[in-house]
């Protein structure tokens, strides 16, 4: 037979065959040429050309892009899933985007460091203090981030329960990601 073998392991076979928990001969039979790849965490500048890469695959016939700040929040993320991890990232991405242009907010919270805070009081804090009164506008602005970030990017479900169309659902967050 006339075949190449190519193999890939993420732990060190040399010091598994020193510990005994590798074969030696299988070893040297498959370490003709080996080729060290480091960590995705350890080659951040690969990252945009990764992402591109991966983008093109995954996005069929669209053309996704990946916003400056999101792209910030992945060379800031350490991969602990390396490649695939990314691959799973960019995927969730593009099915939480309702366009092509991937956001921060399409990542989950762990990639742009720590989980993203509510700056902002509660439409319920809001309604429990009597001497401050709040504009509707502003009010409505609140409410909606609050329940949008509840249903996950499913605007769909979110225009129903809220009684709204689509069209004005999606007006009214475009209005709301401008701010």
């Amino acid at each position: 037979a006339d075949f190449r073998l190519v193999c890939a392991s993420h732990r060190d076979l040399k010091q598994m065959v020193e510990a005994g928990a590798f074969r030696q001969d299988l070893y040297y039979r498959i370490s003709t040429f080996p080729i060290p790849l480091p960590a995705l965490r350890e080659r951040r500048e690969d990252l945009p050309l990764l992402i591109d890469s991966l983008l093109a695959r995954l996005a069929g016939k669209r053309d996704i892009q990946l916003s400056p700040e999101a792209l910030d929040c992945l060379l800031q993320y350490a991969f602990p899933g390396n490649i695939r991890e990314l691959r799973n990232l960019l995927e969730r991405a593009i099915i939480l985007a309702d366009d092509d242009l991937l956001l921060p907010r399409h990542l989950p919270d762990e990639c742009c460091g720590q989980p993203r805070q509510e700056t902002m009081p509660t439409v319920e804090a809001a309604l429990a203090d009597d001497e401050q009164i709040i504009p509707l506008d502003e009010l409505e602005r609140r409410y909606l981030q609050q329940v949008s970030a509840r249903y996950h990017g499913d605007r769909d479900s979110l225009a129903r329960q809220l009684g709204i169309s689509k069209r004005t659902l999606f007006r009214k967050l475009q209005l709301l990601d401008s701010d």
